[in-house]
Order: C-alpha cells, then sequence, then structure tokens
C-alpha cells in the first residue's frame, strides 16, 4: 500500500524550521501535539521520513544557535545610546543664557550668532585649536574650557562659566555630539 505523508513545518525560538509529519493512510500512527518529529524531511521523491528501530519517527534534538550567529531579534535597528545632540537653536540659547553676560561682544559674541565668532575661528589661548572645530569636539578650544580640560590642549585660564555653574555631563555630551555632527 502506498502511504502519503502530510507535512506541516513551524519556526522554533532558535529559528530553526521543525517538520511535523503524519501518515495519512494510517489514522493510528498520526499523533497530535507533533510528537511525530523527524530530525530531516522526507526526501523530494515522497520516500517516508527517517525512522527509528521500531519504525517510530524520528525525533530532531532542539538545537543551539551557532556561536556568533545573529540572535532572533538581530534585524532590529540599534537604539541609540546616551542623550541626543542638541541642536544648533538649542546651543543658542545655552550659550545665550549661560555665557552671554560675558561674551556678547566681539571676539566672541555668544549672545547672537555663537556660529559666527567660533566655528572654524582659531582660539587666541590654543592657537592650534578652534573654538569649534567642526566634525571633532578633542579639537575644539571651546569644549575643552566648559570641560574644565583647557591645559590639557595647551590653553589656560579656569573652566567656563567663570563664576557660574559648570556644565553639566548630559549637556557636556549633548554638546560634544552636536560639535562632532557639524
Amino acid at each position: 500500500m502506498k502511504k502519503s505523508l502530510l507535512a506541516l513545518a513551524m519556526l522554533t525560538s532558535f529559528g530553526s524550521v521543525v517538520a511535523c509529519y503524519s501518515d495519512t493512510s494510517d489514522p493510528a500512527s498520526s499523533t497530535p501535539s507533533g510528537a511525530n518529529l523527524p530530525s530531516d524531511p522526507p526526501p523530494e521523491d515522497g520516500a517516508p521520513a527517517p525512522e527509528t528501530e521500531d519504525g517510530q519517527p524520528t525525533t530532531p534534538k532542539p538545537t543551539e544557535p551557532k556561536p556568533g550567529a545573529p540572535d532572533a531579534g538581530a534585524d532590529a535597528a540599534p537604539t541609540p545610546t546616551g542623550p541626543q545632540a542638541f541642536t544648533q537653536a538649542e546651543v543658542q540659547s545655552l550659550f545665550t543664557q549661560r555665557c552671554g553676560g560675558c561674551h556678547d561682544a566681539a571676539p566672541m559674541n555668544l549672545a547672537s550668532s555663537f556660529t559666527t565668532s567660533t566655528v572654524g575661528v582659531k582660539s587666541s589661548q590654543a592657537p592650534a585649536l578652534s573654538l569649534i572645530e567642526p566634525g571633532d569636539k578633542s579639537k575644539s578650544y571651546l569644549f575643552h574650557k566648559l570641560s574644565g580640560t583647557q591645559a590639557s590642549v595647551g590653553g589656560m585660564g579656569a573652566r567656563m562659566p567663570k563664576g557660574g555653574a559648570a556644565f553639566s555631563a548630559t549637556e557636556l555630551e549633548r554638546l560634544g555630539k552636536y560639535i562632532d555632527g557639524l
């Protein structure tokens, strides 16, 4: 008698496909809950699924993901870490409020349009650096002055804003991301 097979496939949590076979010509061989699980699907020529010595279909062993293989969530877009960069408007507002009281005229007018007097403009205290070097906060003297690291790059004087509260770690990180993004 020719046997016919019914095959169902399902995706496991490890990303591998498991097939469930049932001999539709023999109702007694059909087992609920997918107990007839062969380790390999039947050949394309319609031959029956592999069986154990007692004639039962083989049961696959659970498979672990291969080392270095991406996990099921690997296609998800990475989540940005830390705070986002300031916008130019946010930087202007911050400089106007916290720096504009002292730096409100040339050569460093931070009270209005800070970019004109800082971006690509050489520092007078550390001539090897620009006040803001587009794309590189580590070469931006203004970033070092606000961080209190100006001496490490050949600068001088006190951390800014002088006499005011230091920029927070989050403010410095966001400003650094803004400069790096220029």
